[in-house]
Formats: structure tokens, C-alpha cells, sequence
């Protein structure tokens, strides 16, 4: 269902959402999985690669489940979404998403909750949910706005209808968009970048890049002050530049 692939000697870890039979959608289980498998990373990598197999990357909500529930349970599945999209947007580990196939609606508010997002060549991604008479349920309307602007987000949101991936690109949705083949590796050297900057740094830049935070002058000694930082700044130093 959810697979998860321990950091090699890069600290990269790769989660992978495997219901293909489902086109990886989310039910409970599948989100408590992908939340236990983030929290994996959170603990032993340094980055981490949030991937799909098959097809798609993440069809989002899995109907069968959803139709299933009571309306106090189906809050519950949202909530339980929306706090598994703020750890991974939130959490110690960056994480990069690697749209290996379609992400539509939830699945793509997950793709949009990483740091980096790539995406195969033609693979489509947009917010369905108007369509049924819904709206994106875990925060991807914000998601949206804050990537693209509110007239582009309008578009997406209200028309319901999928862009594919150098679209996306174009309206600076997504960072990159690879050849099927390199998008993996593609990803593994976002994360691997990522993972190897200064962790205090990494996670000020974060906060202050998603608005839950802000960086001003007494931050940087402290930053700086890091050990990793600080041996940079020694290297440098000492090749006399």
C-alpha cells in the first residue's frame, strides 16, 4: 500500500503510494500508512521523495471509501488529510514529489504540500472536486494561490478541469517537468541537495517560504552558528577565498 525505502549513504528516503488497483487513492488506511511512513523519514532522513506507482501519482480521495462513511466520519478522513499534508509540508525533512502520473484533486494538494514538485512530461494534474460539487478539502485552494496567484488558481479550481504537467510548469504550479525515465533521479538529486544544506537553515527557509514564520537579523548569528554552517564557513575560509 505504502511503501517506504529507508535513506541510503545520500539520507534520501522514497515513499512510494502503491494501490495501483485504486490509482492510489487515499482511504483511512492508506493516509494513517503514508503518515506512518513520513514519520520514518521525519526520523532517519534527511530528505525524502514522495512517488506513486503505475499510472498515477495520487488519484486523491478513494470514492469507495468516502461513499461508505457517515458525514461525521467523512469530517474525521478530512481532518485526518489536512494534518498529514501540514506534517509534510511542516516536518523536519524536506520533501520533493515525483509526479510519476496523474494527480488530481487530493493528490495533487499532496504533491503541492512538498518543497519541489516534479512531474513526468504530459501527466495531468488539477482539482476535479468542483466538478462533483465539492472543493479541494485539505488546504489546496490556498495551496494553489500561493503558488500560481488567485486569477490562475480561479481557473483551476472553478473550471475543474486537468492541465498537464508543462502547463503547470508554465504557470509555476510545479518546479520541473522530466522525461518519464530521469524523474526519479531527478528527484533523488532535489532531495539529496536539500538534505545536504545546514538543518536549522533548511527549516527557517521553510517556515518563512510557506508564511509560518519570518527571518530577521537576530536569526542569522544563530544560523550561522551551526555546525554544519559553521564548517563551511571554516572551508571557505581556509581555500582562501
Amino acid at each position: 500500500m505504502i511503501h517506504y525505502e529507508a535513506p541510503g549513504d545520500d539520507g534520501v528516503a522514497v515513499i512510494r503510494i502503491d494501490r495501483p488497483q485504486r490509482r492510489n487513492a487515499l482511504d483511512g488506511e492508506a493516509l494513517s500508512a503514508l503518515d506512518g511512513a513520513l514519520e520514518q523519514a521525519h526520523r532517519h532522513a534527511r530528505a525524502a521523495v514522495l512517488t506513486g506507482t503505475g499510472a498515477s501519482f495520487c488519484s486523491g480521495a478513494d470514492l469507495y471509501h468516502l461513499v461508505a462513511l457517515t458525514p461525521v466520519q467523512r469530517a474525521r478522513w478530512i481532518e485526518q488529510g489536512s494534518r498529514l499534508l501540514e506534517r509534510i509540508a511542516q516536518g523536519p525533512t524536506p520533501v520533493v514529489a515525483a509526479v510519476n502520473g496523474a494527480a488530481l484533486g487530493g493528490g495533487l494538494e499532496v504533491a503541492l504540500s512538498a518543497d519541489i514538485v516534479l512531474a513526468a512530461e504530459g501527466v495531468p494534474l488539477g482539482f476535479p472536486e468542483m466538478a462533483w460539487g465539492w472543493l479541494p478539502g485539505w488546504g489546496g485552494i490556498a495551496q494553489a494561490v500561493a503558488r500560481v496567484g488567485v486569477t490562475r488558481a480561479r481557473a483551476l479550481v472553478l473550471g475543474a478541469e486537468p492541465v498537464t504537467a508543462e502547463a503547470a510548469l508554465q504557470m509555476g504550479l510545479i518546479n520541473e517537468v522530466c522525461p518519464a525515465p530521469e524523474l526519479e533521479r531527478r528527484a533523488r538529486d532535489w532531495a539529496r541537495r536539500l538534505g545536504d544544506r545546514p538543518a536549522l537553515a533548511m527549516s527557517a527557509a521553510r517556515r518563512a517560504l510557506s508564511g509560518r514564520g519570518s527571518v530577521d537579523a537576530g536569526l542569522l548569528p544563530l544560523l550561522m552558528a551551526e555546525p554544519r554552517a559553521q564548517e563551511r564557513l571554516v572551508r571557505y575560509r581556509e581555500a582562501g577565498r
